[in-house]
């Protein structure tokens, strides 16, 4: 995309300023609005062990000590570790936990826009961070859960320091910290999913296709060991950099490094986890989905307008590239870095649940693409002198914002259920009810929780009543004062999710209240015993 033709850097600086300054402010002030999802007491758990690992130096290693199915010494550590940090210096146990975690998201914005900005400059760079910043399903996810939205982020990062090694690759000094910089930030990821594993065989196509478009040229001896010697050197500093971030970052990594994280990676990439997953009105186990999945879920689960502009972020470029028979390396980077891992998610046959939790980190990148095409229709129309493409031009941009008025409203709809947006193409989130997981989180059950502190002295005259909810008791208590206890067997009020139908249990037991999404979809219930 050529930087000339939106001149002003000033306008998009200004506007990108804006938007973190509104992101941070966002975070901090909807953090509250979100519960803990089922997995997060254990994360939470996990981090705090990892820390005093640290602060034992060694000596300390309760972090293995989970129960061996759980596989928590296989998941990384490192951004648990960071909210287990801050959680200590700030206090507000699971406040700072979401705040923490929206950082993240925010921290996300930004490398889809450092990755923008290398692709076309400041107009892209701000186009993009807006689109993810309005991604329902992406905006949802930053207060619940430490792996999924900070897993994205590492790998949106992962994608800027390679995007900045491409681009820079014949300058001498840079390339080598560039090399260092996709290195650590690689490490990085590893340490919080080892699924970034992929990054090395992503990183193998790089030079495979520097020699397929340097064939044509005529390269003397010299010109050919220079060129292997230096990627053999970039190789040699990612592959040693990103393993020894990893092993500071891992500890289950440091203790045995092959050994470990040969066995993580095994782990992860066939997790044994088979239970039903329903997608499509379908039931199917969990490491038996359909090829159609991850496409499926990206499709239905964007704005209609982003799905559009993903298409054509593929077809202007390479339409481009077949008539001038040149493409830029960053943008195959780019489209590399989408669908290579849906390929090997297909092919590997991987373990996918709730929704795309499992390749929400495909998601900024995804964006990237559709900012790219916007900006590239953009950029074509405005290049033409006639009137007809500025009117067109002007219609882009009109039906663009009117589009982008209609999915935040979905999002103000929905709050603080955001992550179960659903485009018009499976009718939105009533049409993908009972076809689709929609609350997979179980979010509903701090509301619930929250109705049930605020109305059950209607329905009991006892002082002390007793509660639970299953499977996560910890989703409810957490939200209820003290004179309500737990008691798991015999409650006098159950509180339970649609999710797996758990709000079937306690068969007897009276509804009460039934917590919905948008007003529309039933997602938990609060039930009495009679």
């Amino acid at each position: 995309m050529k930087k000339t033709v939106f001149s002003s850097k000033f306008i998009p600086q200004i506007f990108l300023g804006c938007l973190f300054l509104m992101m941070i402010f966002t975070v901090f002030v909807a953090a509250n609005d979100y519960g803990i999802t089922p997995d997060e007491t254990l994360q939470n758990s996990y981090g705090h062990r990892v820390l005093t690992w640290y602060q034992t130096l060694g000596k300390n290693n309760g972090f293995l000590h989970y129960d061996s199915e759980l596989y928590m010494p296989e998941h990384g550590p490192f951004f648990e570790v960071i909210v287990a940090v801050a959680q200590k210096i700030f206090g507000h146990e699971w406040y700072t936990r979401a705040v923490v975690n929206g950082l993240a998201g925010v921290v996300g914005v930004l490398a889809i826009a450092l990755c923008g900005y290398e692709l076309g400059g400041y107009w892209l760079a701000f186009v993009a961070g807006l689109f993810l910043w309005l991604y329902p399903r992406f905006f949802g996810s930053i207060f619940n859960n430490s792996k999924d939205i900070p897993f994205a982020t590492a790998m949106t990062l992962i994608l800027w320091a390679v995007l900045l090694l491409v681009g820079q690759w014949n300058d001498k000094r840079r390339y080598v910290r560039n090399s260092i910089l996709v290195g650590l930030c690689i490490g990085m990821a590893l340490s919080i999913r080892v699924t970034a594993v992929m990054w090395y065989f992503m990183l193998f196509f790089i030079p495979a296709f520097w020699w397929l478009t340097n064939l044509r040229k005529t390269l003397n001896k010299e010109q050919v060991i220079a060129a292997l010697k230096k990627q053999v050197v970039s190789a040699l500093l990612i592959g040693v950099v990103s393993f020894l971030t990893m092993m500071v970052l891992w500890p289950y990594i440091f203790l045995d490094p092959f050994k470990n994280l040969y066995h993580s990676i095994v782990v992860m990439q066939r997790y044994p986890w088979n239970g039903p997953v329903i997608f499509n009105g379908g039931i199917y186990p969990g490491q038996r989905l359909p090829w159609s999945y991850i496409p499926v879920w990206l499709a239905i689960g964007s704005p209609l307008i982003i799905v559009l502009f993903t298409l054509l972020g593929f077809l202007l470029p390479l339409g481009r590239a077949i008539k001038t028979r040149m493409i830029d390396l960053r943008v195959v980077v780019v489209y590399m870095a989408l669908l290579v891992p849906v390929a090997l998610m297909i092919v590997l046959h991987a373990t996918l649940y709730d929704g795309p939790r499992q390749f929400s980190f495909l998601i900024p990148v995804m964006i990237l693409i559709a900012a790219y095409g916007f900006l590239s229709l953009c950029d074509l129309l405005l290049l033409r002198q006639q009137r007809l493409p500025r009117i067109l031009l002007a219609a882009l941009v009109i039906t663009t914002s009117i589009n982008y008025v209609f999915v935040i409203k979905d999002m103000s709809d929905l709050h603080p259920y955001e992550y179960t947006y659903f485009n018009a193409l499976v009718g939105g989130v009533s049409g993908a009810n009972g076809k689709y997981d929609i609350d997979y989180w179980r979010i509903c059950s701090k509301p619930a929780a929250q109705w049930l502190a605020s109305n059950y002295q209607k329905f009991t005259e006892k002082q002390n009543p007793t509660v639970t909810s299953l499977p996560i008791s910890d989703q409810v208590m957490l939200y209820l004062p003290k004179s309500l206890s737990l008691n798991e067997a015999n409650p006098d009020f159950y509180v339970g999710s649609m999710k797996d139908h758990f709000d079937q249990l306690f068969p007897k037991y009276r509804i009460i209240h039934t917590e919905s999404i948008a007003g529309q979809i039933p997602a938990c219930v609060v039930k009495m015993r009679p």
